[in-house]
C-alpha cells in the first residue's frame, strides 16, 4: 500500500495535506503510544527502536527523491560484501 501511495502523490503534492499518507502516519503514531505487555521480552528492543526512530520510518512519504525500498542501495553494496566472502563460497545465502 505505502508503494502504491508514492506512485501516487506527484512531486507538488508532498507538501500539502494528503489523507491516506496521514492516516498511515496516525496509524504507527496509535501503535506506538500503546505500551507493550510484559510477557513480550523479544519485541522490547524493537519497539523502542521503532519509537526512537519513528520520525524517520515513512521518510519517503515525505520527500519525492527517497525511494520506498533501499533496492538501489543493496545493489551498491553487494560487489563489496560478495569479496568479503570466504574463498571457494558461491552464494550470498549466508549474507
Amino acid at each position: 500500500m505505502r508503494v502504491k501511495l508514492k506512485r501516487k502523490i506527484n512531486q507538488d503534492r508532498y507538501n500539502r495535506p494528503i489523507p491516506d499518507r496521514d492516516g498511515i502516519l496516525e496509524k504507527l503514531k496509535g501503535l506506538l503510544e500503546k505500551p507493550l505487555k510484559e510477557d513480550h521480552k523479544n519485541l522490547q528492543a524493537f519497539y523502542r527502536r521503532m519509537v526512537k526512530y519513528e520520525h524517520c520510518i515513512f521518510t519517503f512519504l515525505h520527500s519525492h527523491h527517497v525511494p520506498p525500498d533501499n533496492n538501489a542501495t543493496e545493489r551498491a553494496i553487494r560487489n563489496v560484501k560478495v569479496k568479503h566472502l570466504p574463498t571457494g563460497r558461491e552464494s550470498l545465502r549466508a549474507v
